[in-house]
């Protein structure tokens, strides 16, 4: 056989299992934590988490759905001519 068609071969062989194995080694690592087997992982302590989003200003989102309704009807009426 071509030694090409072989490496060819060996790559998308390699594409497939090396997720399917992965993810095969997560579900038995995760079975294991659950049952008590091995110790579950924790996060570290130094560990910072991104602020939470501030809720979205509710005036400039009304003034911009009352503009863009104005802008839509003066076209509307602008096509009328």
């Amino acid at each position: 056989m071509n030694v090409s068609l072989l490496c060819l071969v060996a790559i998308i062989l390699a594409l497939i299992l090396v997720p399917v194995g992965l993810s095969l080694y997560r579900s038995w690592d995760y079975k294991r934590q659950i049952s008590g087997k091995k110790e579950m992982r924790t996060a570290d302590d130094d560990l910072t988490l991104p602020e939470p989003q501030s809720p979205p200003n509710m005036d400039l989102e009304m003034e911009a759905a009352i503009h863009g309704g104005r802008i839509k009807s003066n076209s509307e009426f602008a096509n009328l001519f």
